[in-house]
């Protein structure tokens, strides 16, 4: 296994219409990233319920888009990594650990740059930088998608994040 560098492919999920206009260039970011044998990251948002009157309960919001979950099929270096918030670094982190995976050189793609993959890469840097380390943090244009691309692109060049084109095939 390359742990070099690791891959989090953040909420390409059916529930989040969007995922579909950046699905071509995650499916080859993750193709790249089987190739060379680094750890995966599907990081997928779930809601949880809190019942006063009934048993608690969680729930994905839907399934990772099919194409990716077939393009995985065998691979042995993914974790699927459940996430509650927009931010999903501190679960990657947890799901790092368990694996042994680094997580302090990380690529990111998906839905949405304005919120939930700016979010995991703000934690992802908080972590790093609690552990005395600069998290070295790229985030895919071509293979992400963004609601309010202004916004979303200053914010990521704010905490250091630095934008990459897509590999080329």
């Amino acid at each position: 296994m390359n742990n070099d560098q690791s891959l989090a492919v953040i909420d390409m999920q059916d529930y989040f219409r969007n995922s579909r206009h950046c699905l071509a260039g995650v499916l080859h970011e993750i193709e790249h990233a089987m190739r060379e044998k680094m750890p995966i990251f599907i990081v997928e948002y779930w809601d949880r319920c809190y019942q006063h009157d009934g048993p608690d309960y969680e729930s994905r919001l839907s399934d990772t888009n099919q194409p990716i979950l077939d393009l995985l099929k065998g691979y042995r270096h993914k974790v699927f990594v459940k996430k509650y918030n927009d931010g999903g670094g501190y679960e990657i982190q947890e799901a790092a650990i368990e694996k042994n995976f680094n997580i302090s050189n990380m690529r990111m793609v998906g839905v949405n740059r304005s919120f939930c993959v700016y979010r995991t890469a703000d934690q992802l840097i908080d972590i790093g930088m609690d552990n005395g380390e600069k998290a070295h943090i790229e985030v895919v244009r071509g293979a992400s998608w963004c609601s309010y691309p202004k916004s979303g692109l200053e914010n990521l060049k704010d905490l250091g994040v630095k934008l990459v084109n897509a590999r080329r095939k």
